[in-house]
């Protein structure tokens, strides 16, 4: 397994506003080519975010951190539990229906992640 030298999240702080569109779109494919890898197996990440995304010197970019992640099943499609990072969280994760939740949580807290890359910070959360 190779070092990777930083998490997106230091890129951000330390060069938000100073990179192009382009390297936005060159990190959120490379993050969306990781989640369709997962998706195809289907395993669901549930903590995608700027922290859990690792930056190489030479612009690789890879998912890391799988604490949270499981995998769906035949006889269990769907599932749960709560987990993740609150401001990432799809809504039907967080509201925790006895429905469950699919792999398309996954999608959602990408959005969250391109508003962050293009914001320099994620959605702020308000109750209601």
């Amino acid at each position: 397994m190779e070092l990777m030298d930083c998490d997106l999240t230091s890129l951000i702080e330390t060069y938000h506003k100073r990179y192009s569109e382009n390297v936005v779109k060159c990190i959120l494919w490379q993050v969306l080519k990781g989640i369709e890898v997962l998706h195809e197996r289907n395993i669901i990440h549930r903590d995608i975010k700027s922290d859990n995304v690792l930056v190489s010197k030479t612009g690789e970019v890879k998912l890391s951190d799988f604490g949270f992640s499981c995998q769906l099943e035949q006889k269990k499609p769907r599932r749960t539990s709560v987990v993740g990072t609150v401001c990432w969280m799809a809504p039907e994760l967080v509201k925790s229906s006895s429905s469950g939740y699919d792999a398309a949580i996954d999608i959602w807290s990408f959005g969250i992640l391109a508003v962050e890359l293009a914001e320099g910070y994620p959605p702020k959360i308000t109750a209601g």
